[in-house]
């Protein structure tokens, strides 16, 4: 082989080196050619993990062969269809875009276990359901009262009183409660210590309501046609504020006079609506910082939020709501919608509006679903991603009320012959 030849062949060797070398590099940066879009791009990456982990990974109907937690490389900008399966789990789906060169996490994947029979733990015909802190149930059934404890779903306690009860007052982080009858007599109930007395007779009051003082457990709060009073479980009332009040926590006490609602703390107003006179306000505190100060002419009102001293008013109808304390979202239901509130940045959006009346509503896995009843006894879980492309239907066709216990991944139901649990 001449010299020309020789330098012919290293130059083609040394082109294709570089060639080679490219497309090495070009491939090893996640360079790839889209044949969707007829170009090159890079690549990028998905992220996933559920609970339960070790769930099984569909990408456009494909199965992977890798679980969760883990992360799928190499892939091309495009639009994937996902799906989580896990045996005896319902199956969460979702439309994801990947770009180019991105990594795109989906890290708070919640699977809800499919509810097959409803179990039956009471038998009977009840009125109405409550739930008390660190998890226990109380069952109104005409003038007595049951308390379920729902980690083992055993009553733990039984009282019949002379008239039927029709409120309980609950605290936080306890189980202890105040009971109104229909009579309007209150009675402090302990069902782990099997204390029960009533406070009108025992303290010689005729309160015409009462609520825990958040800033000691062991103090209430009530009101006469006058006057506020505190009223310290252990000693004798004392005066508090020297007019009747709308509500008194022992921090704040909500006024209204003169065409005002007036916040007061520590004697002094620090807050104030005016012109409320067709309020005919109600005040229902929906966590220790938390209020709705509603209107019972129109349905609208004010979360008032004791933190920032701040109103924020809601022009929908209200009929109830759940605040998560730990994210600051509020779950509000009406006759027929359910909204969800941002308490941070008074953001709002309807995330249900239903032909049939809604009988009941709660958050369910960390705020990633939420249940709701209507009045017809059907029952549903829906995520909030995705546009509700993950709704599951529950098996029960009578539900009258129910809540969720959500340490343990429980609905008690109650329906026409009894009380049941779902367990999701």
């Amino acid at each position: 082989m001449n010299l020309n030849h020789r330098r012919i062949t290293f130059i083609i060797f040394l082109f294709v080196f570089c060639v080679i070398a490219l497309l090495i590099v070009f491939y090893a940066t996640g360079w790839r050619f889209n044949n969707s879009s007829r170009s090159f791009n890079q690549v990028g990456a998905l992220f996933i993990s559920s609970t339960p982990s070790e769930s099984e990974i569909y990408l456009d109907n494909k199965l992977l062969d890798v679980k969760t937690p883990s992360t799928v490389n190499d892939l091309l900008p495009n639009e994937y269809a996902i799906r989580i399966t896990r045996a005896g789990y319902n199956n969460w789906d979702s439309t994801i875009r990947i770009g180019s060169s991105t990594l795109v996490r989906l890290s708070d994947i919640y699977l809800i276990k499919k509810v097959e029979v409803p179990t039956k733990i009471i038998d009977g015909t009840f009125n109405t359901i409550y739930q008390l802190p660190n998890n226990r149930l109380a069952v109104f059934d005409g003038k007595t009262i049951v308390i379920v404890r729902m980690e083992d779903e055993k009553i733990i306690f039984q009282h019949a009183f002379n008239q039927a009860p029709i409120d309980l007052i609950s605290r936080q982080n306890s189980n202890d409660f105040i009971l109104k009858d229909e009579s309007n007599l209150f009675f402090y109930v302990n069902p782990e210590t099997n204390e029960l007395y009533s406070l009108n007779e025992k303290y010689g009051i005729v309160p015409q309501w009462v609520t825990w003082e958040t800033a000691s457990d062991t103090t209430v709060m009530y009101a006469d046609t006058n006057k506020t009073y505190s009223l310290k479980l252990t000693g004798q009332p004392k005066e508090f504020l020297p007019v009747q009040t709308l509500y008194s926590n022992g921090s704040i006490s909500i006024i209204e006079k003169d065409n005002t609602l007036a916040i007061v703390k520590n004697g002094n107003t620090i807050n104030t609506i005016s012109s409320i006179s067709s309020l005919k306000t109600h005040v229902k505190e929906l966590t220790p910082s938390t209020l709705y100060i509603s209107s019972a002419s129109t349905g609208s009102g004010y979360f008032y939020l004791l933190p920032g001293n701040v109103f924020i008013r809601w022009d929908h109808a209200f009929l109830n709501a759940h605040v998560n304390s730990k994210t600051q979202q509020a779950l509000i239901m009406n006759s027929t919608e359910i909204w969800q509130l941002n308490l941070h940045d008074k953001s709002e959006r309807l995330i249900n509006r239903s032909s049939i009346e809604i009988g009941a509503a709660d958050w369910l896995l960390s705020n990633q679903f939420i249940y709701f009843q209507d009045t017809n006894g059907r029952m549903q879980i829906v995520g909030l991603g995705n546009n509700g492309a993950n709704a599951y239907q529950i098996p029960v066709a009578d539900a009258l009320q129910s809540i969720n216990f959500e340490a343990f991944q429980k609905i008690a139901v109650l329906s026409p012959n009894g009380i049941f649990i779902l367990n999701y």
